[in-house]
């Protein structure tokens, strides 16, 4: 993986992973925004409304299609309204209806 031991974490679960992640970025790296999706996981949803409590961070949600698939349009607008420290928290894979967010294009807006 070319990076070193500290900079792996093994956790026990997706739920303990994405709390661990979206707390460390809130209060290690002063994210200040987070854009993610109405559908994400409840393990990122429930987290990122504490998130929003305790710290303020402030929540916006990517518009969806009628199949639920991320509008990338709006994603880009979104991320071109603030100067702040920003995170795209996004599901690569729906696990309930199926969808695949193109990581790639999705990379390139976020960039």
């Amino acid at each position: 993986l070319n990076v070193a031991a500290s900079e792996i974490i093994f956790t026990s679960g997706g739920t303990e992973a994405d709390n661990l992640i979206l707390n460390s970025a809130v209060r290690d790296l002063s994210v200040k925004r987070i854009i993610t999706s109405k559908i994400e996981h409840h393990a990122v949803l429930y987290t990122l409304n504490k998130l929003h409590e305790v710290f303020g961070v402030e929540l916006l949600y990517v518009n969806l299609d009628d199949c639920g698939k991320v509008d990338l349009e709006h994603l880009e607008e979104l991320l071109k309204q603030s100067d702040k420290k920003t995170l795209v928290s996004l599901m690569h894979v729906n696990n309930e209806v199926g969808n695949l967010l193109d990581i790639k294009k999705t990379g390139e807006i976020c960039k």
